[in-house]
């Protein structure tokens, strides 16, 4: 288990501003978890036909439209879409979001945004990424502190125990 940072990731630029990717099934394409910066101005979305989305936006504030539909989406709100959807975006100030995409065919994937103090016990895979400054997570009767968006892969079928206090986005899957 190794604990990252968002800042210390790599980014590649798409047309609307720079997607990080945080997490990639390196065998198959079946999921892929990522934050991306969206530059002001307007945007589309890569296509994913395929796939399943749900973005979440960490800072700032975007409205997407999608066909008739305008989607206003602030702080800590989150979209769920089909990969094929035809998506566009305006704002004023960069967004910086979250997103998770995976193939629904191929694997189950969950994702909860968790408060507070909770436990969790898995099988799955997971994926933790810390939306405060000082999260504690508990894992095998250790401790680990997380920063703001410090992230954790665990990528086992083992049962894990888990106990949570802070705020993080959860991903579970298998």
């Amino acid at each position: 288990m190794k604990k990252k940072n968002l800042e210390a990731i790599v980014g590649n630029r798409w047309s609307g501003g720079i997607t990080k990717e945080l997490y990639r099934d390196e065998k198959d394409f079946n999921i892929r978890i990522s934050s991306a910066s969206i530059e002001p101005g307007s945007s589309k979305f890569s296509d994913f036909s395929g796939y399943k989305r749900i973005l979440i936006i960490l800072e700032n504030k975007v409205t997407l439209t999608r066909e008739n539909e305008t989607i206003d989406l602030w702080e800590e709100d989150t979209f769920f879409f089909d990969g094929k959807d035809d998506i566009g975006s305006e704002n004023e100030k960069q967004v910086l979001d979250f997103n998770l995409i995976w193939d629904p065919l191929n694997i189950e994937a969950d994702l909860n945004k968790i408060s507070g103090k909770n436990n969790l016990f898995t099988d799955k895979n997971i994926f933790i990424f810390s939306l405060d400054k000082g999260s504690n997570l508990n894992f095998n009767s250790k401790d680990y502190t997380l920063d703001k968006y410090d992230f954790i892969e665990i990528l086992d079928r083992e049962y894990k125990n888990m106990e949570f206090k802070g705020e993080f986005i959860v991903i579970n899957w298998k």
